[in-house]
C-alpha cells in the first residue's frame, strides 16, 4: 500500500507540475483518512469520492489545458479505488485509442504512456459500450480479446468507463490493478462519473471551439463584407461597430466611424426619408431596401439602398440594430439616363406622330381636292352623256360608267375619312368620335353607344389626333375580335386631365395576355396604343376577362405635346 500511495503522490507531483507549467490552479483532492487496517471507512471513502469528482468538475470548468485535466482525472481515478494503474485515452481517427494521460503506467521512447495489451483491449472494449465494463481477472475473460498474457503481465483486472458525447464514446478512463480484483458496483460508478465530468468538458469545449469559430466567421463576413455594416446601438443610436468597407465608401476610418451618431452620416431630403429610416433604427424595427443619401468625409454624398435587422438580448428586448448600406449610385444614375432616353423616345414618338398625322392631312386633303373633284366632274358629265343618249346601248354603258365613278368616290372619300378625319380638324375631338362610331354602326352593324362629357373644345390638336387613331383602332379590333353586339364611348372631365374610355360586350380576354384580344396587324395595336398614349403624357388601363367583354380607358392631360 505504500508502494501505491508513493506511487500516485509521484504521478499527482507530475500533474501538479504539467499544471503550473500551464499556468492552470491544478486539482487538489483531499488526503485519504487511514485507519488501522490500511483502508479507509466506507463512509469516508465515499465523501472523498465525491469530493474528488466535484474537484474535478470545477477544475473542467476553469482548466484550459486539456492535457492537466486528463492527468488529474487519472490521478483521481488511480486514488479512489486504491488502484496501481490509471488513464485517460482518446479516440482519434484513424488510429484509435490513444493514452493522453496515464498513472502507474511506464513512458515509451517518444513519451506516451504504454498500456499494456490487456488494458488495451479492455479500454477498445468499454469504448463500444455505454456504461463501465468491469473485469476481475483478465486470465478468464471471454468479452474481448487480447494477446496471450505474459506470466508477468502489469495488470490483471480493471474498471474501464467510456467518455460519451452524443452518445457515442469520444474516449475511455481506465483503472486497472496488478492483482485479481473484484471491483464494486460504486467503484465503477465512481470511474463513470470522472468519465461523464471529462465528457462534460469535452462538449463544452467543442461548444467553445464552435462559438470561437462562429464569432471568427461573423468578424470575417462582417469586416470583409462588399457592403457597409454598421452595429448601431438603439438606444444612444451611435455606431458600436463598422467594418473596413466605411472607408472606401465614406471615406471614413473605422476609428472615425465609431461612437458616432449615425444621423451624422444621413443627409436629410425634401421627402424626410432619412428621419424616417433613422427613427425605424432606433426603435428597433426592420427596414429593407429604403434609399437615402449618405455623407462621405469630403462632404459630397451618394446614394445608398438601407436594410436593417434587430438584435435582441436574451431577455427578447432589441439593443442592437444591424445595418447594411448599398452603395446604389451607378444604378441610380443608370435609372436616370435611361428615364432621360424613354423621355427623348416618348418626344421623338410624338414628334413622328404628329408628322405622320401631317402628312395623312396632306395626302387626305390631295385626295379631296384633286381626286374627288375630278371624280365628281366625270360623274357630272357622265350624267349629262345619259341625257343625250339615244341608243340603248350607249346607255347600259354609261350607267356602268356612272356607277364606277360612284365607287370610286365613295372609296376616294373613306380613304379620305380613314387617313385624316375632316371631322376632328373641322369640329373637334367629341363630334369626330360621334361620327366614327356611326360609321362603325352603318358599316359593320355594330351598336354604338356614346357617352361625352362636356369636353372643352381647347383639346390640344395633337392629342386629339392621338385619341382620336387609338379610339379607331380600338373599335376596329371591337369588330375582328371580340364578336360583341355593343361598343360604347365615354368622355370625362378628370383631375389628371381627358379620360376617353372604350368598352364592349365581347367575349374578353385574360389582361395578361393582350395578343389574345388585340392584334397589331391593323397597323396601330395595343401596344402602339399604349406607346402613342404614353407619348403624349398619358396612361393606358385594360381591364378584362374571359366572357366580361373589355374595357381601355385611356387618360391623357390637357397640356399640350411633352418637352423632348
Amino acid at each position: 500500500m505504500a508502494r501505491l500511495l508513493n506511487n500516485s503522490e509521484s504521478w499527482w507531483h507530475r500533474a501538479l507540475t504539467a499544471a503550473r507549467s500551464a499556468s492552470v490552479r491544478p486539482l487538489h483532492l483531499p488526503p485519504m483518512s487511514w485507519g488501522r487496517s490500511g483502508r479507509s471507512s466506507a463512509l469516508e471513502r465515499v465523501a472523498a469520492r465525491r469530493q474528488a469528482v466535484a474537484r474535478l468538475a470545477r477544475c473542467a470548468l476553469s482548466e484550459r489545458d486539456s492535457t492537466a485535466l486528463f492527468e488529474a482525472a487519472a490521478h483521481a481515478a488511480a486514488l479512489g479505488l486504491d488502484a496501481e494503474y490509471a488513464s485517460v485515452l482518446e479516440i482519434e481517427a484513424p488510429q484509435g485509442l490513444l493514452p493522453r494521460a496515464a498513472v502507474g503506467w511506464p513512458r515509451g521512447p517518444a513519451g506516451q504512456p504504454g498500456l499494456d495489451g490487456a488494458a488495451h483491449a479492455h479500454a477498445v472494449h468499454a469504448s463500444g459500450q455505454s456504461g463501465p465494463v468491469l473485469v476481475a481477472d483478465f486470465r478468464s475473460e471471454r468479452r474481448f480479446r487480447f494477446s496471450p498474457m505474459p506470466a508477468d503481465a502489469a495488470v490483471l483486472s480493471g474498471v474501464c468507463a467510456p467518455i460519451l458525447r452524443k452518445g457515442s464514446a469520444v474516449g475511455v478512463v481506465g483503472v486497472h490493478a496488478a492483482k485479481p480484483r473484484a471491483f464494486t458496483p460504486e467503484d465503477a460508478a465512481h470511474v463513470q462519473e470522472l468519465a461523464n465530468v471529462l465528457a462534460d468538458a469535452i462538449a463544452r469545449s467543442h461548444a467553445e471551439h464552435e462559438l470561437r469559430s462562429d464569432r471568427a466567421r461573423f468578424r470575417g463576413l462582417f469586416d470583409y463584407a462588399p457592403d457597409l455594416c454598421l452595429l448601431v446601438d438603439c438606444r444612444t443610436g451611435r455606431i458600436a461597430r463598422c467594418n473596413l468597407e466605411a472607408q472606401s465608401l465614406l471615406g471614413f476610418t473605422t476609428e472615425e466611424v465609431l461612437d458616432r451618431p449615425v444621423s451624422e452620416l444621413c443627409l436629410d431630403g425634401d421627402g424626410g426619408t432619412e428621419r424616417r429610416v433613422l427613427a425605424a433604427l432606433l426603435r428597433g424595427d426592420s427596414v429593407r431596401d429604403a434609399e437615402l443619401r449618405a455623407r462621405r468625409r469630403d462632404g459630397s454624398s451618394i446614394e445608398v439602398s438601407v436594410s436593417a435587422s434587430p438584435i435582441r438580448d436574451p431577455d427578447g428586448q432589441v439593443s442592437w440594430s444591424l445595418c447594411v448600406w448599398r452603395d446604389i449610385s451607378p444604378r441610380k444614375q443608370a435609372e436616370r439616363m435611361l428615364v432621360a432616353q424613354q423621355t427623348h423616345l416618348r418626344a421623338l414618338a410624338y414628334e413622328l406622330s404628329v408628322a405622320e398625322e401631317r402628312e395623312r392631312r396632306r395626302v387626305a386633303a390631295g385626295l379631296h381636292d384633286d381626286i374627288g373633284q375630278v371624280l365628281a366632274l366625270a360623274k357630272l358629265k357622265t350624267e349629262w352623256l345619259l341625257e343625250g343618249a339615244q341608243a340603248p346601248g350607249q346607255r347600259v354603258l354609261l350607267e356602268e360608267v356612272r356607277g364606277l365613278l360612284r365607287q370610286a368616290a365613295s372609296a376616294t372619300r373613306s380613304a379620305t375619312f380613314e387617313l385624316s378625319s375632316p371631322v376632328l380638324h373641322q369640329l373637334g375631338l367629341e363630334a369626330a368620335l360621334q361620327s366614327l362610331g356611326e360609321r362603325m354602326e352603318h358599316r359593320y352593324g355594330l351598336r354604338f353607344e356614346f357617352d361625352p362629357d362636356e369636353v372643352p373644345a381647347c383639346v390640344p390638336e395633337e392629342t386629339g389626333v392621338v385619341l382620336f387613331r387609338a379610339v379607331r383602332e380600338l373599335l376596329h379590333n371591337v369588330h375582328k375580335h371580340a364578336r360583341a353586339s355593343c361598343a360604347r364611348i365615354a368622355l370625362r372631365i378628370v383631375p389628371e386631365g381627358l379620360l376617353v374610355r372604350v368598352e364592349d360586350d365581347g367575349v374578353g380576354f385574360e389582361a395578361g395576355a393582350p395578343a389574345q384580344g388585340f392584334n397589331a396587324a391593323g397597323g396601330f395595336g395595343l401596344f402602339s396604343i399604349t406607346a402613342q398614349i404614353g407619348g403624349i403624357g398619358g396612361r393606358v388601363e385594360v381591364q378584362s376577362s374571359p366572357g366580361a367583354g373589355t374595357r381601355v380607358s385611356m387618360t391623357v392631360p390637357m397640356a399640350q405635346r411633352p418637352a423632348a
